[in-house]
């Protein structure tokens, strides 16, 4: 058990007789986190006083039961995943102090203090190496986790907007470092809006993930995007997911042709690295659906020879 060497004195989780998914521990006010998913976070006001001293980042390991005193608002990354190993995470950022608060958890859980950093800490702040500033901002900006893509805008207030209001210093190193190293998205597919970065900042991102259909307009959207005429000038690599309906309709029969026309002759190369993907989705999907087909293994292989990829 993580709370083992962390928390000797937090209480052991529930025999099998008992409900695992609500240990018997002394605590007042239950918090139910129903909004994070399937509520494999657990959240007391505990009333015992005893605890840790939350002040640093941490990762518990499942299973987690340990009891901790909070002295400034934290941010709670929570697993909502059935498996542990790749799991979904959802935050939530609780207020302080807080001085016995228990958190019970069958999933991994992330706790990260967010501190008001005063005078003292720019005084040393700029006696650091700038290779360690470097580091320390990087780190700071990484959209968490980073295979999900960076969650604009809610990451632009959640983690650049705090530095951006210490030093000039701080806060351009924190733009520069959040632009560069978080995947954006953008949705030609979607008729919601993209929440997109500026287009002044395109120039500072690194990663994209373009989600399109095979129609001229996204793909006249992709060749720009090839040719650096959207001035991409810093991008290493792409993401691109192709949706295609199923069954085949008529429009996608002519869309199709219009892509294979203007790419025989022409096709769409980026000097980036990249991945492309194609799949099929029910003709008429408004909701999600949690189970899409692979698309024509024909039809992937010829998109794939139309629109190549680098080696950066």
């Amino acid at each position: 058990m993580h709370h083992q060497y962390i928390c000797s004195h937090s209480p052991k989780p529930a025999h099998a007789q008992e409900r695992t998914d609500n240990p018997l521990i002394p605590r007042v006010n239950p918090i139910a986190l129903s909004y994070m998913g399937k509520q494999t976070l657990h959240v007391y006001d505990s009333q015992l006083k005893a605890g840790i001293d939350l002040q640093v980042p941490m990762t518990l390991q499942p299973p987690v039961l340990i009891r901790i005193r909070i002295r400034s608002a934290t941010q709670f990354f929570a697993s909502t995943g059935d498996n542990p190993t790749n799991p979904e995470w959802k935050s939530i950022t609780t207020e302080a102090p807080v001085n016995s608060l228990v958190l019970y958890s069958r999933l991994p859980v992330h706790l990260k203090p967010q501190y008001t950093l005063g005078p003292l800490f720019v005084r040393h702040w700029e006696n650091l190496p700038e290779e360690l500033r470097v580091m320390i901002i990087t780190q700071n900006m990484i959209a968490y986790p980073v295979r999900q893509g960076c969650r604009y805008p809610m990451d632009l207030i959640t983690k650049l907007f705090p530095h951006c209001r210490m030093t000039p210093h701080i806060a351009r190193m924190a733009t520069e470092a959040f632009y560069r190293n978080n995947e954006f998205l953008i949705q030609l597919n979607s008729g919601m809006p993209n929440r997109y970065p500026p287009a002044p900042l395109n120039c500072l991102i690194r990663r994209l993930h373009l989600t399109m259909y095979i129609c001229r307009s996204h793909c006249t959207f992709l060749r720009k995007l090839s040719e650096g005429r959207l001035g991409f000038g810093s991008l290493r690599y792409l993401r691109i997911k192709i949706s295609w309906h199923f069954p085949v309709r008529d429009s996608d029969n002519t869309d199709w042709d219009n892509f294979i026309d203007d790419t025989t002759d022409n096709p769409i190369e980026f000097l980036c690295g990249g991945s492309l993907a194609v799949i099929s989705r029910p003709a008429g999907l408004i909701m999600y659906v949690h189970r899409l087909m692979r698309a024509d293994p024909a039809k992937q292989a010829v998109i794939q020879d139309r629109i190549k990829f680098g080696k950066n």
